[in-house]
């Protein structure tokens, strides 16, 4: 038997000297706390990507003269699967003679942002 200290955390063990590994029961916690870090990075990067973009969309319409997501063109069913595999959706609500009443912006099925005329 040996006693060593654990590299990372500091605590101290007995160890036959066969079995002394740098990683043990340390490693583990260190393994999911870099895990853990990716993943939050991730959905930071997310959200942040998400409030950029929806300032971005937000900015750059208005509703009432203009949307960005131009009505009967063949670009409105790809950009709107697009923004909604990204947890966007933006729609806008006519009258029959197509006069703009209001407009939303959601994010994850959350209204963000409505536009009346």
């Amino acid at each position: 038997m040996i006693s060593h200290r654990h590299r990372n955390c500091g605590i101290m063990c007995l160890c036959k000297k066969e079995y002394v590994l740098q990683i043990g029961i340390c490693g583990v916690v260190n393994m999911k706390k870099k895990i853990l870090k990716a993943v939050l990075g991730i959905l930071i990067c997310w959200g942040i990507f998400v409030a950029i973009e929806g300032f971005r969309l937000i900015g750059s319409t208005d509703p009432g003269k203009c949307p960005l997501i131009t009505l009967g063109s063949t670009q409105t069913a790809d950009e709107i699967a697009d923004y909604g595999s990204l947890g966007f959706s933006q729609t806008y609500h006519l009258t029959k003679g197509d006069a703009f009443v209001y407009g939303e912006f959601l994010v994850l099925g959350i209204r963000i942002a409505r536009w009346e005329s």
